[in-house]
């Protein structure tokens, strides 16, 4: 009895599939990978700028009072103000590198999802950074207690805010990093001496912020472990906080 087998062309085409939906899977699970392991180096890079924080407050006191013992005439757009506010926290870690940024196009992020907006931070008079042997780069901006936009984005209003840290991961000069991902945003706060991340003062309050504000998904990391925002648009902090 003669049995029809399959085509050359049938069995190319079945292993073109099983081809795509292998790379599909590999690219999930990597991208997967990836994620646990940022929240767990924001994790880490949390800790320790709170740990360097709460030392150098009690060695040196307020930030204001740093800086003004560095620099005559503190301000925002002054280099020395801008390398003391990265001191206070920097004199506290180990194995890092001073000026982690240099050149004028090193620090560039997209700030939106849509990958519209570039954000470009470089080593000038208004940022100052060092980078880890890990590759983590940290990048400081001193705003003199202002209680003005900048503050108010954070809802810090009349708290006034000492400046605001940018945390990358993986760092590489030549890469165009992506808020929310591999960028993760903290703030200083004038009145309290600690570390705020990005979204601590909206948790608890839906709609998520972190959908329209990338720089406000730091709290749901560490608060949530995962990084979901990324891939469903129906999580809240009072509801649903992961997507399975």
């Amino acid at each position: 009895m003669y049995k029809k087998g399959f085509t050359l062309a049938e069995v190319i085409i079945t292993l073109g599939i099983i081809g795509i939906v292998a790379v599909l899977v590999i690219a999930k699970s990597v991208n997967t990978y990836i994620e646990k392991q940022h929240v767990v180096k924001l994790k880490k890079a949390y800790q320790n700028l709170s740990v360097a924080y709460n030392m150098s407050f009690s060695e040196n006191g307020l930030i204001m009072d740093y800086i003004s013992s560095k620099d005559e005439n503190p301000g925002w757009y002054s280099t020395p103000s801008q390398q003391a506010f990265r001191d206070y926290f920097m004199n506290y870690y180990k194995n890092i590198r001073k000026g982690g940024l240099k050149y004028n196009t090193e620090g560039r992020f997209y700030s939106d999802k849509n990958k519209s907006t570039i954000i470009n931070l470089f080593e000038s008079n208004s940022y100052s950074s060092f980078i880890t042997t890990d590759g983590t780069l940290y990048v400081f901006r001193y705003l003199g207690g202002s209680s003005g936009a900048w503050a108010d984005r954070q809802n810090l209003g009349d708290k006034g805010m000492m400046g605001f840290i940018f945390v990358y991961f993986d760092y590489k000069p030549s890469k165009i990093s992506q808020l929310g991902k591999d960028v993760f945003y903290f703030s200083v706060a004038k009145s309290e001496p600690k570390v705020i991340p990005g979204g601590a003062t909206t948790m608890n309050k839906d709609p998520l912020t972190c959908y329209s504000a990338l720089s406000a998904c730091t709290q749901w990391i560490l608060s949530n472990d995962n990084m979901d925002y990324w891939h469903c648009d129906d999580l809240s902090w009072n509801g649903k906080r992961s997507c399975e």
